[in-house]
Formats: C-alpha cells, structure tokens, sequence
C-alpha cells in the first residue's frame, strides 16, 4: 500500500458520493464534478476563445491532494494527510456557489463518517476539518477539508 493507492481510492469514492450531485446554479446545469488528484489541471482561460467552455472543463471539481505522511516509529502506522479542495463556479450574486461548495463538503464529511474505512484499508483519523477560502473570488467558491487516514506500512520484524 501506498499513499497514492490511497489517493486513488479516495478520488474513486468522492466520484461515486459526487455522480449524481445537484448544484444550484442559474441555469439547472448539469455538469458533473471532476475529481482531480493533486490540484486542476493547468490552464490559461485567455488561451480559450471561449472562457465559459474553458470553466465547464474545469469547474465543478474536487482535487485530491497529498499533503505528506507521518510514521511515528517503525511499530506503528502511518497517517497520511489529504486536502480536499472543493471549486464550484456559480454567478448567482446570492451566495448560492458558497451553498454549493458548502453542500459538496457536508456530503463528502457525510458519506465518510457513515463508512469511516475508504477501500477496506484506511481509515479515518478524526479529527475531519473543513474550512471555506475566505477571499472574494467571485463566481468561484472554495472549501477545504482536511482529513488523515491510518495507512499500514512495514513495521519492526525483529533484529537478526
């Protein structure tokens, strides 16, 4: 096992909890969540004639982020940190994308607290933290959630 079996795993579980998930944007549009590992892919909008075509292609997404790993000793196992970055687009001036954002974070926390143990091999670390990006970056909106999982590596068999 390693951390990016781990990171795998988690991309397919966000994309099973996120199939069929409503947003409330202006137009009812059905895009679905990309999940991401590590971070959106890299582009520049001006290099797109069409910037909104350029944000379905991106947006809504959730990436999937190693943020390293802690093993303690080498009788123990390891804790892998991952940050979850929600993006969803949304020009509703009513706040509506943070709703969004807000949503996609409650149902994730939901899906994982309900079933603590992603691929029958990691589990949670309480505690599970999320956080909303607190700049203006309207019609973008962020929320993160960190979370941990026990991940089992080689441990101490003994000297010879």
């Amino acid at each position: 096992m390693t951390p990016a079996d781990l990171q795998n795993e988690l991309m397919k579980r966000i994309e099973w909890i996120l199939r069929d998930f409503p947003l409330k944007t202006p137009y009812n549009d059905p895009t679905k969540f990309k999940v991401y590992k590590q971070h959106p892919p890299e582009q520049d909008a001006e290099d797109h004639e069409d910037r909104d075509e350029w944000e379905k292609k991106i947006y809504p997404f959730v990436s999937v982020k190693l943020l390293g790993g802690v093993k303690e000793d080498n009788q123990t196992t390891q804790s892998e940190p991952i940050l979850l970055m929600i993006g969803v687009r949304n020009e509703d001036i009513d706040g509506k994308g943070f709703d969004d954002a807000l949503a996609v974070a409650q149902a994730i926390i939901n899906d994982l607290n309900q079933n603590p143990v992603v691929d029958k091999r990691y589990p949670i670390q309480y505690p599970m933290k999320w956080t909303p990006y607190e700049e203006n970056t309207f019609p973008y909106f962020f929320v993160g959630i960190e979370l941990a999982f026990e991940m089992f590596t080689m441990t101490y068999q003994g000297g010879k």
